[in-house]
């Protein structure tokens, strides 16, 4: 039985979710890519750096940015970075 497009449209969604879903390695909910980018902000990149080795926009990785100082409740990247490791995602 062939899907409608519609069930087929809702199976690639449901398939793009999983690919970005967030992933607790602690008590906070981090995507894959923000793991990436938390680890070379660690690494010592610059946003720059960053969106250039993975091929993103530097926007893109602001916005990435600001969702992880967000979720750890961190006031820089050094602030960040302690508070990713007492957390253990790093």
């Amino acid at each position: 039985m062939q899907p409608t497009a519609q069930s087929a449209t809702r199976w690639e969604l449901s398939k793009r979710r999983e690919k970005g879903k967030p992933r607790a390695a602690g008590p906070l909910l981090v995507t894959e890519r923000e793991l990436e980018v938390l680890g070379l902000i660690e690494q010592g990149l610059s946003t720059y750096e960053i969106a250039d080795t993975l091929c993103r926009s530097k926007h893109t990785i602001d916005t990435h940015r600001k969702h992880l100082l967000s979720k750890f409740q961190a006031k820089n990247a050094v602030d960040l970075i302690n508070k990713a490791r007492d957390h253990h995602y790093l």
